[in-house]
């Protein structure tokens, strides 16, 4: 019999496949077990900055154990830069946002959290087609663009510099506007 857990298996086989091969192929995924399994392996492919757009960087997602446990080996890398711009600071709060806090505290100034001008996510919406949309991109080639973040709706690549080259620009022409939520944001306990 086929469990649930050795279908998460050969998911995360089959994505780190595509990543260590370099392959342009497109993939999807849906529901948070899969969109985690996901970001840890974009995470653990990722040689130099990742960079997240997302609605709050909540722990619905952020948590769920594959995703947290990269993220946490992500900001004890060195050299590697993560940068996070969210919609709304609704999560600050939160621990995955205080994950990011303590990285920063402990010397990592290689991440920073950003707050979104509406001037900008407007842009982003426009030039994405319309409708809410979460994305990441890690390096130059590698990204994960959500259509449906309520149900972690994405398709992505391991290889496309094309639709890479977009998305960074849309992200940092933004990011250089937002407002900083590092270091300001206290860590409360």
């Amino acid at each position: 019999m086929y469990r649930h857990q050795d279908i998460f298996e050969d998911y995360k086989n089959f994505l780190e496949t595509l990543a260590s091969t370099g392959s342009s192929k497109l993939f999807t995924n849906g529901g948070k077990e899969y969109a985690s399994i996901l970001m840890s392996v974009l995470l653990d492919y990722t040689n130099s900055i990742a960079r997240i757009f997302s609605y709050g960087f909540r722990p619905n997602l952020v948590l769920a154990p594959k995703y947290k446990e990269a993220l946490e080996r992500f900001l004890t890398t060195p050299h590697k830069e993560l940068r996070v711009m969210v919609e709304s600071d609704i999560a600050v709060k939160d621990e995955p946002i205080r994950m990011l806090q303590e990285a920063y505290q402990n010397g990592n100034k290689l991440v920073s959290l950003k707050l979104i001008t509406s001037e900008d996510k407007e842009e982003i919406i426009n030039q994405l087609g319309g409708g809410h949309r979460n994305f990441a991109i890690f390096d130059n080639n590698k990204y994960r663009m959500e259509y449906d973040p309520e149900d972690f709706k994405a398709f992505g690549s391991f290889n496309d510099t094309g639709i890479c080259t977009r998305l960074t620009t849309l992200f940092d022409n933004a990011f250089d506007r937002a407002t900083s939520l590092l270091p300001q944001i206290p860590i409360s306990t």
